[in-house]
Protein backbone atom coordinates (compact mmCIF):
# COMPACT_ATOMS: atom_id res chain seq x y z
CA UNK A 1 0.00 0.00 0.00
CA UNK A 2 1.14 3.53 -0.95
CA UNK A 3 1.94 5.42 2.41
CA UNK A 4 -0.19 8.38 3.00
CA UNK A 5 0.83 11.65 3.28
CA UNK A 6 -0.53 12.26 6.74
CA UNK A 7 1.00 9.73 8.31
CA UNK A 8 4.16 10.65 7.27
CA UNK A 9 3.79 13.99 8.53
CA UNK A 10 2.13 12.68 11.56
CA UNK A 11 5.09 10.77 12.82
CA UNK A 12 8.02 12.85 11.07
CA UNK A 13 7.05 15.53 13.14
CA UNK A 14 10.23 16.67 15.34
CA UNK A 15 10.88 14.99 18.39
CA UNK A 16 9.31 16.47 21.39
CA UNK A 17 11.82 18.75 23.56
CA UNK A 18 11.88 18.26 27.01
CA UNK A 19 13.50 19.88 29.67
CA UNK A 20 14.36 18.66 33.13
CA UNK A 21 13.91 20.25 36.17
CA UNK A 22 14.12 19.37 40.29
CA UNK A 23 11.09 19.94 42.57
CA UNK A 24 12.63 22.41 44.95
CA UNK A 25 11.06 20.55 48.05
CA UNK A 26 12.09 16.13 46.65
CA UNK A 27 14.62 16.29 44.99
CA UNK A 28 12.08 14.65 42.39
CA UNK A 29 13.45 15.17 38.72
CA UNK A 30 10.35 16.23 36.50
CA UNK A 31 9.88 17.39 32.62
CA UNK A 32 8.07 19.58 30.51
CA UNK A 33 7.68 20.82 27.21
CA UNK A 34 11.03 23.20 26.76
CA UNK A 35 8.51 25.69 25.00
CA UNK A 36 6.82 25.73 28.37
CA UNK A 37 9.55 26.11 30.61
CA UNK A 38 8.21 29.96 32.00
CA UNK A 39 5.39 28.01 33.16
CA UNK A 40 4.39 25.67 36.09
CA UNK A 41 3.57 22.69 34.74
CA UNK A 42 4.94 19.30 35.88
CA UNK A 43 5.30 16.18 34.74
CA UNK A 44 5.62 12.34 36.15
CA UNK A 45 9.05 11.09 35.06
CA UNK A 46 7.79 8.64 33.10
CA UNK A 47 6.32 11.35 30.26
CA UNK A 48 9.79 11.43 29.10
CA UNK A 49 10.13 7.61 28.68
CA UNK A 50 6.79 7.72 26.86
CA UNK A 51 8.10 10.77 24.44
CA UNK A 52 11.64 8.39 23.51
CA UNK A 53 9.07 5.72 23.08
CA UNK A 54 6.96 7.64 20.81
CA UNK A 55 10.25 9.37 18.91
CA UNK A 56 12.18 6.65 18.66
CA UNK A 57 10.33 3.33 18.27
CA UNK A 58 6.62 3.75 17.98
CA UNK A 59 7.20 6.45 15.00
CA UNK A 60 10.13 5.32 12.71
CA UNK A 61 8.49 1.51 13.14
CA UNK A 62 4.92 2.67 11.81
CA UNK A 63 6.68 5.07 8.90
CA UNK A 64 8.29 1.80 7.91
CA UNK A 65 5.87 -0.64 7.65
CA UNK A 66 4.37 1.53 4.96
CA UNK A 67 0.54 0.90 6.53
CA UNK A 68 -2.26 2.92 5.49
CA UNK A 69 -3.29 5.43 7.85
CA UNK A 70 -7.16 4.25 7.49
CA UNK A 71 -5.93 0.81 8.32
CA UNK A 72 -6.70 1.17 12.05
CA UNK A 73 -6.65 -2.92 12.90
CA UNK A 74 -3.45 -2.97 11.29
CA UNK A 75 -1.68 -0.16 13.13
CA UNK A 76 -3.14 -1.22 16.79
CA UNK A 77 -1.68 -4.54 15.62
CA UNK A 78 1.48 -3.29 14.58
CA UNK A 79 1.70 -1.33 17.48
CA UNK A 80 0.84 -3.88 19.93
CA UNK A 81 3.29 -6.69 18.19
CA UNK A 82 5.74 -3.60 18.98
CA UNK A 83 5.35 -3.94 22.71
CA UNK A 84 5.67 -7.55 22.76
CA UNK A 85 3.95 -7.91 26.59
CA UNK A 86 0.68 -8.63 27.57
CA UNK A 87 -0.39 -5.70 29.43
CA UNK A 88 2.09 -3.03 27.08
CA UNK A 89 4.79 -2.41 30.11
CA UNK A 90 7.74 -1.87 27.44
CA UNK A 91 6.44 0.78 25.56
CA UNK A 92 3.62 1.80 27.90
CA UNK A 93 -0.08 1.75 27.43
CA UNK A 94 -0.39 5.69 27.37
CA UNK A 95 2.24 6.20 24.25
CA UNK A 96 0.82 3.40 22.52
CA UNK A 97 -3.08 4.29 22.67
CA UNK A 98 -1.47 8.03 21.71
CA UNK A 99 -0.33 7.00 18.56
CA UNK A 100 -3.39 5.12 17.88
CA UNK A 101 -5.47 7.48 18.52
CA UNK A 102 -3.52 10.48 16.65
CA UNK A 103 -3.92 7.51 13.68
CA UNK A 104 -7.37 7.54 13.90
CA UNK A 105 -7.49 11.26 13.60
CA UNK A 106 -5.24 11.50 10.75
CA UNK A 107 -7.21 8.11 9.03
CA UNK A 108 -10.56 10.64 9.48
CA UNK A 109 -8.04 13.60 7.69
CA UNK A 110 -6.89 11.10 5.24
CA UNK A 111 -11.05 10.17 4.37
CA UNK A 112 -11.89 13.83 4.51
CA UNK A 113 -14.51 12.33 7.45
CA UNK A 114 -15.08 13.58 10.87
CA UNK A 115 -13.64 11.51 13.72
CA UNK A 116 -16.84 10.03 14.98
CA UNK A 117 -17.50 8.60 11.18
CA UNK A 118 -14.37 7.34 10.36
CA UNK A 119 -14.57 5.10 13.88
CA UNK A 120 -18.32 4.19 13.33
CA UNK A 121 -17.18 3.29 9.54
CA UNK A 122 -14.14 0.97 11.31
CA UNK A 123 -16.81 -0.68 13.60
CA UNK A 124 -19.38 -1.21 10.61
CA UNK A 125 -22.03 1.07 12.25
CA UNK A 126 -24.13 2.17 9.26
CA UNK A 127 -25.69 6.05 9.11
CA UNK A 128 -27.83 7.40 10.59
CA UNK A 129 -24.77 7.97 13.49
CA UNK A 130 -26.33 8.02 17.26
CA UNK A 131 -25.08 9.62 19.91
CA UNK A 132 -24.19 6.71 22.82
CA UNK A 133 -26.05 7.14 26.27
CA UNK A 134 -23.31 9.04 28.21
CA UNK A 135 -21.93 7.02 31.54
CA UNK A 136 -21.24 8.71 34.81
CA UNK A 137 -19.08 7.23 37.82
CA UNK A 138 -20.78 8.33 40.35
CA UNK A 139 -19.29 6.72 43.77
CA UNK A 140 -15.55 5.46 43.64
CA UNK A 141 -14.78 2.46 45.99
CA UNK A 142 -12.54 -0.19 45.65
CA UNK A 143 -9.11 -0.63 46.30
CA UNK A 144 -7.93 2.98 45.03
CA UNK A 145 -10.92 5.14 46.66
CA UNK A 146 -9.99 5.17 49.74
CA UNK A 147 -13.29 4.18 50.97
CA UNK A 148 -14.29 0.43 52.17
CA UNK A 149 -16.61 -0.01 49.11
CA UNK A 150 -16.93 -3.56 47.69
CA UNK A 151 -17.21 -2.12 44.22
CA UNK A 152 -14.55 -0.11 41.86
CA UNK A 153 -17.55 2.40 40.03
CA UNK A 154 -20.72 3.02 40.54
CA UNK A 155 -22.15 3.90 36.82
CA UNK A 156 -25.50 5.95 36.12
CA UNK A 157 -26.76 5.63 33.05
CA UNK A 158 -29.45 8.03 32.17
CA UNK A 159 -31.20 5.25 29.16
CA UNK A 160 -34.49 6.42 29.48
CA UNK A 161 -33.53 10.30 28.21
CA UNK A 162 -34.94 11.57 24.59
CA UNK A 163 -31.74 13.10 23.82
CA UNK A 164 -28.07 13.48 25.32
CA UNK A 165 -28.80 16.67 26.26
CA UNK A 166 -31.39 15.36 28.19
CA UNK A 167 -29.08 12.14 29.32
CA UNK A 168 -26.36 15.03 30.47
CA UNK A 169 -29.04 17.04 32.13
CA UNK A 170 -30.12 14.06 33.99
CA UNK A 171 -26.98 12.57 34.81
CA UNK A 172 -25.54 15.79 36.16
CA UNK A 173 -28.05 16.61 38.32
CA UNK A 174 -28.85 13.21 39.91
CA UNK A 175 -24.66 13.24 40.38
CA UNK A 176 -25.14 16.08 42.07
CA UNK A 177 -28.09 15.75 44.67
CA UNK A 178 -26.95 12.13 45.26
CA UNK A 179 -23.69 13.63 46.31
CA UNK A 180 -25.50 16.18 48.38
CA UNK A 181 -27.46 12.94 50.16
CA UNK A 182 -24.27 11.06 50.77
CA UNK A 183 -22.24 13.97 51.95
CA UNK A 184 -25.17 15.05 54.37
CA UNK A 185 -25.43 11.16 55.11
CA UNK A 186 -21.87 10.02 55.52
CA UNK A 187 -20.00 12.94 55.72
CA UNK A 188 -17.46 13.71 52.55
CA UNK A 189 -15.64 10.11 52.13
CA UNK A 190 -18.99 9.55 50.87
CA UNK A 191 -18.69 10.58 47.44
Amino acid sequence: MQQSHLVHQLVSMKPLSFAMATKPTTSEKVCFPSHMSGLVHEYHPGVSKAVNNVNTILGPELIKSGLNVTKQKEIDDLLIKLDGTANKGKLGANAILGVSIACVEAGAAEKGVPVYQHLAELAGVKPPYVMPCPAFNVINGGSHAGNKLAFQEFMLLPTGASSFTEAMKIGTETYHTLKKVISAKYGIDGM
